[in-house]
């Protein structure tokens, strides 16, 4: 299969990405869920994926993250090829990730659930039952420290963490889950609808973590979204799929008025193109 041609408009660095996708192809069974979808995402950027329902966004996560192996393609971090790793792997370079539905374990503390997050850095499992090491007790004991002065601060999460995670309000659940993957101390954060059902107010305050994570954990970000006030206000570079190719990237300002990116939007709804000016 011929890749389509992909408009990059603006200037790109000359440095090598720290992600770079070439030639992606996923199918499943006779449904090609992209099609030769290359794209680069630059070092210490936030970077957003949009388009349509259907167009491949959330599978091209995965198969950043593991989830998903390609039939054809390459997948480059920091200049190695990943493809060949399973997620686990990939999560101790440095890749971690959040869910579009919420994905935390009822029955456990919030404290407990962002300790998860970090399982692939650590020898031991430092949740599970029996007999602790001296070696594993630091390691928890660090590793709660870290929790309590570095993550749950700025995620105003300090008062929760004894509390079980089920009853608490979904935009507090949303920010747990950000603390849990900020656990593994990632070079690379996907974030897969990260304001999905989210009031304004709630909007509003992800979009300054997601920022304040950016600049104080030195973090690069993609994130899918389909919330355009929010990716045109805080993304640096703007990728648009659409059927499962990408057909153009670059800055907001610039995918905003681009036609492949309205056309993209088109048969969705009027609003969805509208929202694309906007």
């Amino acid at each position: 299969m011929v890749s389509p041609a992909v408009d990059r408009l603006g200037a790109q660095s000359l440095s090598q990405p720290l992600l770079e996708v070439a030639d992606v192809t996923l199918t499943f069974g006779g449904l090609h869920a992209l099609s030769g979808v290359s794209v680069e995402f630059e070092e210490g950027t936030i970077n957003a994926i949009i388009g349509p329902n259907g167009a491949g966004k959330t599978t091209l996560l995965n198969v950043i993250s593991g989830f998903y192996l390609p039939q054809q393609g390459q997948i480059r971090f920091q200049g190695r090829d990943i493809l060949s790793m399973p997620p686990s792997a990939r999560a101790t370079l440095g890749i971690a990730r959040t869910f579009q539905n919420i994905s935390l374990y009822r029955g456990m503390s919030v404290l407990e659930n962002i300790k998860l997050g970090a399982h692939t850095t650590l020898r031991t499992n430092v949740l599970a039952g029996g007999f602790f090491s001296r070696a594993t007790r630091r390691q928890e004991a660090a590793l709660t420290q870290r929790i309590k002065e570095e993550i749950a601060p700025p995620l105003r999460l300090n008062e929760y963490l004894d509390d079980p995670v089920e009853g608490l309000a979904y935009g507090i659940q949303k920010r747990i889950e950000l603390a849990r993957a900020l656990a593994l101390s990632p070079k690379l954060l996907l974030l897969d609808e990260p304001v999905a059902g989210m009031n304004s107010s709630e909007t509003e305050e992800m979009a300054k973590l997601i920022q304040r994570v950016r600049a104080e954990w030195d973090v690069t970000i993609i994130m899918i979204e389909h919330d355009m006030s929010l990716v045109m206000g805080i993304s640096d570079r703007v990728a648009v799929l659409s059927l499962g190719q990408t057909v153009c990237e670059g800055t907001p300002a610039q995918v905003q008025t681009h036609p492949k990116a309205i056309e993209a939007y088109l048969g969705v709804d009027d609003d969805a193109v509208t929202e694309v000016h906007a």
